[in-house]
């Protein structure tokens, strides 16, 4: 299966996102190549473990 995410969740984006959260430290993104793989880590973790709630896997992400 593949995950799309990483093309509408772009870098510029999730640093944006990030700094809402974790504002006012910095937001650094230290593993660029592996941004694609974190957004999806919760949707290969619904496909083997369907009972796990949506909350979850968002904490996943």
């Amino acid at each position: 299966m593949s995950c799309h995410l990483s093309r509408l969740f772009t870098v510029e984006y999730a640093k944006r996102i990030d700094a809402q959260i974790v504002h006012p430290a910095q937001t650094v993104i230290v593993k660029l190549n592996e941004l694609e793989s974190a957004f999806c880590h919760p949707l290969h973790m619904l496909m083997y473990e369907s009972h796990l709630s949506p909350a979850y896997l968002a904490a996943t992400l």
